[in-house]
């Protein structure tokens, strides 16, 4: 047993003094889109899927500047001054502000605790923080506490609003939803457990906050101040839990497969503003306050943009090198061939430039690229290499028919 066990001692030693050699590889010229924005003013707001850490700007889509975050934040929604100051709004996290080019995070008391919820408002910024609430002047510089609250908030995450006397707060505690609303002065006039799933939060200018899912709406109207309730459906036709709903300048849009739809101000009346097939293929979309509608899918490397009034979808690939990375190979017959989530590279090991094969494919390849190299692995006596059952393959699909039929023939 003895020896056994130095033996199993000096092959652990071993190992640990082997050393493996790296080559730094270049990545091919290409990007990924997450989120597209574009504010009242012209700038332009894009975040890659790969890179929660900071967010690409453009004043004209053409040039972009990469600023990074204070803290990981990946862009959900953005509120803007007047004068275009943009308030980053993530899902779940701290909010951020960028200030003289440099983004920042905001407290409320200049601690370490940070602002979990904020709204702008009449150029105000209004925030929520641990059980306080308050607002500045300054664009997050400094605050001013209103009140704070004596009891408890629970608050996993959460949505805030302002009306002129009261402020709304939606906020969750593991898997339950809560609304708040509470007056200027810090009493808490509405505490009501929400009964929802996936939901979409919005303000309207008019003066209304909707939460809604697929199944239920809470409205609370300034004038009011109480929530009404009741069917999706009553009031946004063909809701589902994939609609995107959301508020840009004075209207509400939506999306229902491959239509958009359009609110006449307050009034929850619709009319179609684009039907195309295009609509329901994207993953995502938005429109500007220009009315220009944007659809891009998750990690693509372009955008599609029908501007306001023209009909015509126009693409648009950003001047971005920052690729999301899924797989690289390198054959024994010297070439590299590495896939992004959209398109094909290759090139040979001793040359500095990747070439686009396909952008078809996408992460549809990975499946495929490992049923190939595990066939050319087993079955070395294949004579098709490769790189090249890749680049006569166009399409997924026919790789991986392709790839099997090659397959079954020479294995037999």
């Amino acid at each position: 047993m003895k020896p056994l066990l130095l033996f199993a001692l000096l092959s652990i030693q071993a190992i640990s003094f082997g050393q493996l050699t790296f080559e730094e590889l270049t990545g091919p010229n290409d990007f990924n889109i997450s989120v597209i924005r574009k504010s009242p003013i012209g700038e332009f707001f894009i975040q890659a899927a790969n890179d929660n850490e900071s967010i690409y700007t453009s004043l004209d889509g053409q040039t972009w500047t990469k600023t990074a975050l204070p803290v990981s934040s990946r862009l959900f929604d953005i509120q803007y001054f007047s004068d275009g100051t943009p308030v980053l709004k993530p899902e779940y996290g701290v909010h951020l502000v960028r200030r003289d080019g440099v983004w920042h995070k905001m407290s409320m008391d200049g601690g370490w605790r940070e602002v979990e919820a904020s709204f702008i408002k009449a150029d105000t910024l209004f925030v929520f923080q641990d059980q306080s609430f308050g607002y500045s002047l300054d664009k997050g510089k400094t605050f001013v506490t209103m009140f704070t609250f004596g009891e408890n908030i629970v608050d996993h995450s959460a949505h805030l609003f302002k009306f002129n006397h009261h402020f709304i707060l939606h906020h969750t505690a593991g898997a339950s939803d809560n609304l708040s609303i509470f007056t200027n002065e810090g009493e808490r006039i509405v505490n009501k457990s929400l009964d929802l799933s996936i939901a979409s939060f919005t303000y309207h200018p008019c003066g209304q906050v909707l939460i809604c899912d697929d199944d239920r709406y809470y409205l609370i109207k300034e004038d009011e101040v109480i929530v009404r309730e009741g069917s999706t459906q009553t009031i946004i036709p063909n809701f589902n839990y994939s609609t995107e709903f959301f508020v840009e300048g004075d209207h509400y849009f939506f999306r229902t497969e491959n239509r958009i739809y359009k609110s006449t101000g307050c009034d929850f009346t619709w009319n179609i503003i684009a039907s195309s097939d295009v609509i329901d293929e994207k993953d995502n979309i938005w429109v500007s306050p220009d009315s220009d509608i944007y659809l891009n899918d998750n990690a693509s490397d372009f955008y599609i943009v029908q501007p306001a009034g023209s009909g015509q979808w126009e693409e648009h690939r950003p001047d971005i090198n920052y690729p999301f990375l899924h797989t690289i190979n390198e054959s024994q017959k010297g070439h590299h061939a590495l896939l992004t989530s959209s398109a094909l590279f290759h090139k040979n090991t001793v040359d500095p430039d990747w070439i686009e094969m396909d952008s078809s494919g996408g992460a549809n390849y990975v499946i495929i690229l490992w049923i190939m190299e595990s066939v050319l692995r087993r079955y070395h006596f294949l004579k098709v290499s490769y790189l090249f059952l890749l680049m006569v393959c166009k399409s997924w699909m026919t790789i991986y028919w392709s790839c099997l039929e090659d397959y079954m023939m020479n294995a037999l």
